[in-house]
């Protein structure tokens, strides 16, 4: 059976922008199980460390968006 003419243009736009056909966009990264079980034993190590990490997030986000409304800094 011959390809739709529609999908053959597709294919060629896919090989022009290198898009690899084999492969899933969505294929998990072989180290993500590794950098999560690091970050939660880091978590049960040093718990203090992440809350001062998350306040400081939070208040540079804040700020950020404050700056967004009312222009504190240019």
């Amino acid at each position: 059976m011959a390809p739709v003419y529609g999908q053959v243009a597709v294919d060629r736009v896919r090989a022009r922008i290198g898009y690899k056909t084999g492969m899933h966009p969505d294929a998990a990264n072989p180290l993500l199980p590794l950098v999560t079980l690091a970050a939660g034993v880091f978590l049960l190590i040093a718990p203090r460390i992440v809350s001062v990490a998350v306040a400081v997030y939070l208040i540079v986000a804040g700020l950020v968006g404050l700056n967004g409304i009312y222009h504190f800094f240019k």
